[in-house]
């Protein structure tokens, strides 16, 4: 199967976000704090006129809490039909190829696909199913 995903990374790990649902790269701005019963939401931060979750990609993959220094970017996605900023280390350029199917792999449990790079393999995370944690811990706004 072909996909199109944008490379970032997370952490130090090399991730793919689907450019379905990708909606653009930015910075980060001002993080607002707010509450959440997720470890890895640092706060809202305003996007496109409306205050969205910020969710640390590494952190919330790790199960942990984000470390005090910020990443340097962030994406903002269609996450289960909702809008979430996704903090990442860095974002690269969009890249096509094969996958493979993911879904229940060991290790990659957000990952619906796996893509095979000549420098290594990238997970292509299901942004569906991680909407879908967000929206049962009442994250997303």
């Amino acid at each position: 199967m072909r996909a199109a995903w944008l490379e970032v990374t997370a952490d130090g790990r090399r991730l793919g976000l689907p450019v379905t649902g990708v909606v653009e790269v930015g910075e980060i701005g001002e993080v607002l704090a707010a509450p959440s019963l997720v470890a890895a939401v640092r706060g809202v931060t305003e996007s496109r006129g409306k205050l969205v979750p910020l969710l640390h990609l590494g952190a919330f993959l790790a199960g942990g809490e984000p470390p005090e220094v910020r990443g340097t970017a962030t994406v903002l996605v269609r996450a289960a039909g909702r809008p979430v900023c996704l903090e990442v280390d860095d974002a690269f350029v969009v890249q096509r190829g094969d996958v493979l199917p993911a879904a229940g792999l060991p290790g990659l449990p957000f990952a619906s696909a796996l893509a095979r790079m000549e420098d290594g393999n990238v997970p292509i995370l299901d942004l569906q199913l991680l909407g879908e944690r967000l929206q049962a811990a009442g994250t997303t706004t």
